[in-house]
């Protein structure tokens, strides 16, 4: 792999976790209820550009990464939750 084929692999690293992210989500409490955490987030303010609650978990959970901080990503999401 060349350089600069890695370099574009180390750029989507950070999406990929975040949409990982949103499988942890949606996996925990379930399908159903993330729908309707999502939609009721995005009816609350997303529409307008603010982030749902949903996707500030994900942001705040990609900095953890971004930062190499070690953590289970499915054991965050469920304290999310329960929170």
């Amino acid at each position: 792999m060349s350089g600069e084929t890695a370099a574009k692999e180390r750029d989507r690293t950070p999406i990929l976790f975040h949409e990982t992210v949103y499988v942890a989500q949606y996996r925990y409490p379930g399908g159903r209820r993330f729908v309707q955490e999502y939609l009721s987030g995005w009816l609350e303010g997303g529409r307008n550009g603010s982030p749902t609650p949903l996707e500030k978990n994900a942001y705040g959970l990609q900095r953890r990464f971004d930062r190499d901080e070690r953590f289970s990503v499915e054991r965050a999401v469920v304290i999310a939750v329960l929170l």
